[in-house]
């Protein structure tokens, strides 16, 4: 019996301790042109003000293929370079930045990305 997706990808999700899997996105194009081959790239660490976020699940919305395919370039919105979609998410507190008092590691979290303007 075949997996379902989310599980399938849930095991897929770091390579080792400073990486993780993501989609990110290099250029603007059409959303059907995109690549979304997972790739390997290294965990952030979160700065002054920031938390790192262990993602459980995130959504891609109308948003994320705007950016994409350029349509909010005008507006200095994040331009795919790289990009990683997914605007909605949820997950656990990994990693807190200086100056953060209201979250700690191990807090479940759920969020909206809008630092639109640094992706």
């Amino acid at each position: 019996m075949p997996k379902p997706q989310g599980q399938q990808q849930q095991q897929s999700v770091a390579t080792d301790s400073k990486t993780m899997k993501a989609v990110v996105l290099t250029e603007y194009k059409a959303w059907e042109k995109q690549d979304f081959t997972p790739v390997s790239v290294p965990i952030p660490v979160p700065q002054d003000g920031q938390v790192l976020i262990k993602v459980a699940a995130a959504s891609i919305n109308p948003i994320d293929w705007k950016v994409a395919e350029g349509f909010t370039k005008p507006f200095g919105w994040a331009q795919p370079n790289p990009l990683t979609p997914g605007y909605d998410l949820a997950g656990t507190v990994a990693g807190v930045g200086k100056g953060v008092k209201d979250f700690k590691v191990g807090d479940e979290v759920f969020a909206v990305n809008w630092s639109a303007d640094r992706g």
